[in-house]
């Protein structure tokens, strides 16, 4: 879970260095307007000391002083140019709307190569933001697909992949801007050793992997404005051993040990992006603001200009006894797990039934509390899965019980006698179409709400009339707003004929009547009690006679329990994988008398008040989605594996499923 949000007061000075030269410090010298450069979220800093910039439809190029655009006679056509870089011969160009990466020549600016579509496969993406060079490999930060693509840098042939959604060692969420990082090396420049580092957006921290083989080294950071800490880095760049990142507000510098060396805070920000140094003795540093149209420019004082010949930097280790250290780590963790209250869930979640069954049977003290804690166990059970679909979220059902309504890429039926599908609504941006759908509620009438995520807007289908009269689909969008009041509506939950949704981009909980009139809204982005980040599905449970709102708030690892009109009243869990805590919990369901969370890869249930009863991994899961409970049997969507998951509750009497 985010520590405590901080204040940052006016950064310490920074740490002594055993070089001669004084300690690097970064000065914001001006702001270049919107008037010369629009929209800018990358930037390059050329071999000559040019200045390139991603804007839309084309990169823009400025001279060294940053006082006149200069563009070259021919470029090729771009949609939506979003990261560059470049070596001594080659300018690399990411574009977010064709997915695609284009290669030019540096000298001539005229494109030699192209590579890349619409897709999850090699060389495929899903907007594409961050690139980067390290040796003779090209990196690309695959954004909407949660990983590092990395190619050949002459032919863009695919070589490797790695990375998936999640927030654990190794997980992505939304990468953005990703650079090389020079973590030792020797006199022969040909055999520096380099990291990738990637900034991991919506997961608020730094992730390092080995270039040859991506495979994990490190996580830097976590949820916050605290030195160490981020709040959306998006943009990310190494030199000489300090690694400059591009925050939501700020620029912040970390030294050779990651720890935080600098803290710079741009007022009137919207948002940083891309970032860049320059070469030689100059030794600026640029940084886009996309949302305001500005760059700003730094000075880096003092910091090494290393050469080739240069000697290989080295971390000035403390002389502690490993072994020691090692051995005092292990105590300490496992003096922690020996008072966590819920041992024996956790043994089941990693052991299985008759794994633990062996551990319990032989230990006196958890031998007295086995029955009474394999009956919180037992909730739920896995029992097959219904494969075939695109992308499946959120799930709800007919007025018949007879058919499951399936947020995929588009909207479809799924017959559970006959096993057959039918689409109701396609993909697309009309009255009758859907773009990313999310959470559904279908009345007993038969009227069916949707979350249109990408389409920005709350829809209502009357089934009982005919496509063609007034009211089949309504929307909360008018002409005069044409964006409307909601930007990423997700989880949906209708109860006492009130629509209770939230809104992911908005962090907030909007309330609608079922004419889709707004009736109100509440919370804010934050990790403060009441506050909201990346909210997902939610739902009303009754508790002990009263409606509770419980809500999956994702990227603050947390379920928020709300009073009806807003009020906050608990938060359940923390960020970790013990039972009780979550890692980006997707989706909350009321299940009788106990909570279902889906996450990544598991199912957990917990009482109201937060006590976990059980940790079901379940089988083949590759990311879960939205629950639903209906005829004693609950359905999880899984987008990863493209299927729908089939559990279901045991019945306390007699052991039988119900």
């Amino acid at each position: 879970m985010p520590t405590k949000r901080e204040t940052p007061d006016s950064p310490p000075p920074p740490p002594t260095t055993t070089s001669s030269l004084p300690p690097l410090t970064l000065k914001h010298l001006k702001t270049l307007s919107s008037d010369m450069i629009k929209a800018p979220t990358s930037i390059c800093v050329l071999p000559n000391g040019k200045l390139s910039f991603s804007c839309p439809s084309k990169p823009i190029f400025l001279t060294s002083d940053c006082k006149s655009t200069k563009q070259p006679n021919k470029l090729p056509k771009l949609s939506l140019p979003s990261s560059l870089c470049c070596d001594t011969s080659s300018f690399y160009i990411t574009d977010s709307e064709t997915h695609k990466i284009t290669r030019l020549s540096l000298r001539t600016m005229k494109g030699t190569l192209q590579t890349g579509s619409l897709g999850s496969g090699p060389c495929q993406f899903q907007f594409p933001r961050g690139i980067c060079l390290i040796k003779n490999w090209l990196f690309v930060s695959d954004c909407n697909n949660h990983r590092i693509q990395r190619l050949s840098k002459t032919l863009l042939e695919f070589q490797i992949s790695f990375g998936r959604i999640g927030s654990a060692e190794g997980e992505l969420r939304y990468p953005n801007g990703i650079c090389g990082h020079e973590c030792s090396g020797e006199d022969d420049i040909e055999k520096h050793v380099y990291e990738l580092i990637v900034c991991d957006t919506q997961n608020h921290r730094l992730q390092f992997f080995k270039v040859d083989d991506g495979s994990f080294i490190r996580s830097v950071g976590e949820y916050g404005v605290g030195r160490g800490q981020f709040e959306e880095p998006k943009g990310v760049k190494s030199k000489h051993g300090f690694i400059f990142v591009a925050e939501k507000t700020r620029v912040q510098v970390l030294n050779r040990d990651y720890e935080c060396h600098q803290i710079i805070e741009v007022s009137g920000c919207s948002g940083l992006d891309g970032i860049d140094l320059g070469h030689g003795s100059t030794q600026k540093c640029y940084v886009c603001e996309g949302g305001n149209g500005r760059i700003h420019v730094f000075e880096v004082d003092n910091i090494q200009v290393k050469t080739q010949n240069s000697q290989p930097m080295k971390k000035v280790k403390e002389e502690v006894k490993v072994e020691e250290v090692r051995a005092r780590a292990v105590i300490e963790a496992v003096e922690r797990t020996l008072h966590m209250g819920d041992i024996l869930s956790y043994l089941y979640d990693l052991l299985g039934m008759a794994g633990f069954m062996r551990i319990a049977s032989v230990c006196k003290l958890w031998n007295g509390v086995t029955s009474t804690k394999l009956r919180q166990l037992s909730q739920l059970k896995w029992v097959s899965k219904i494969s075939g679909f695109e992308y499946p979220t959120y799930i709800s059902t007919s007025n018949l019980n007879s058919e499951l309504i399936i947020s995929s890429t588009s909207l479809i039926k799924y017959n559970l006698e006959s096993k057959t599908t039918q689409v109701i609504a396609e993909t697309g941006n009309s009255a009758f179409n859907v773009k990313q759908p999310r959470g559904i509620a279908v009345t007993e009438d038969g009227i069916m709400y949707v979350c249109d995520s990408r389409n920005h807007r709350l829809q209502r289908w009357d089934f009982k009339l005919n496509r063609d009269e007034e009211g089949y689909v309504k929307n909360t969008r008018i002409a005069t707003d044409p964006k409307g009041p909601l930007e990423s509506p997700e989880g949906l939950v209708l109860y006492d004929d009130k629509l209770y949704l939230t809104d992911k981009s908005k962090c907030q909980i909007s309330i609608y009547d079922l004419s889709l009139s707004p009736l109100e809204t509440f919370s804010k982005k934050g990790n403060q009690d009441g506050e909201l980040c990346d909210p997902s599905g939610l739902d009303v449970v009754l508790v002990n006679g009263q409606p509770r709102i419980y809500v999956a708030d994702s990227s603050n690892h947390r379920i928020v329990q709300f009073t009806l009109s807003g009020n906050w009243i608990k938060n359940l869990g923390k960020q970790g994988r013990q039972p009780g805590n979550f890692q980006l919990p997707n989706d909350v369901k009321g299940v009788r008398d106990f909570l279902v969370v889906s996450e990544q890869k598991r199912v957990q249930v917990l009482g109201f008040g937060g006590v976990p009863m059980q940790v079901l991994g379940v089988e083949g899961g590759g990311c879960l989605w939205g629950i639903f409970w209906g005829g004693g049997k609950i359905y999880v969507g899984d987008g990863v594996e493209r299927c729908v998951h089939l559990l279901e509750c045991w019945k306390e009497v007699g052991g039988t499923m119900k």
